[in-house]
């Protein structure tokens, strides 16, 4: 399979921009392309059973891992094992985007079942999916 740069997955669910899903790795893992406005908050605080590698191809992206928060730029990356609390906001002026692979995969399937109320938390069977508070904002992030 190739797919040319801003192509997706074409049964992605909703528009989340997913290059392999689950399916196409015999359940291996999940990889996603995504975008976050200028000083935009990302998902709630949560934890999953599965493990996530987060790597920040353009922008500036702070995540948080447990309880400590990290700036990372382009070309950095955080890795959050299973059970990790973690959150991220856009810490900059512009957009971030970011590579994000999931193993086992399957993250495709919380997206599906949120369909199009970005503010939902569905549970969905086999992820082992915990929300854990609210959406965190950058540090230095303008009122």
């Amino acid at each position: 399979m190739i797919l040319k740069p801003l192509e997706n997955r074409p049964n992605s669910p909703g528009n989340t921009p997913f290059k392999l899903l689950a399916e196409d790795t015999g359940g291996k893992l999940s990889l996603l392309e995504w975008t976050i406005g200028a000083w935009k908050s990302g998902p709630y605080l949560h934890a999953h059973d599965f493990d996530e590698a987060f790597y920040v191809v353009d922008g500036v992206l702070e995540i948080q891992l447990g309880h400590e928060r990290h700036i990372l730029g382009p070309r950095h990356m955080a890795w959050a094992p299973g059970g990790t609390a973690h959150a991220f906001a856009n810490a900059a002026a512009r957009d971030v985007t970011v590579l994000t692979i999931c193993s086992p995969g399957g993250l495709e399937h919380f997206f599906a079942a949120q369909g199009d109320d970005p503010d939902s938390f569905p549970d969905v069977p086999g992820l082992g999916l915990q929300l854990l508070g609210p959406r965190i904002r950058a540090t230095h992030a303008p009122d």
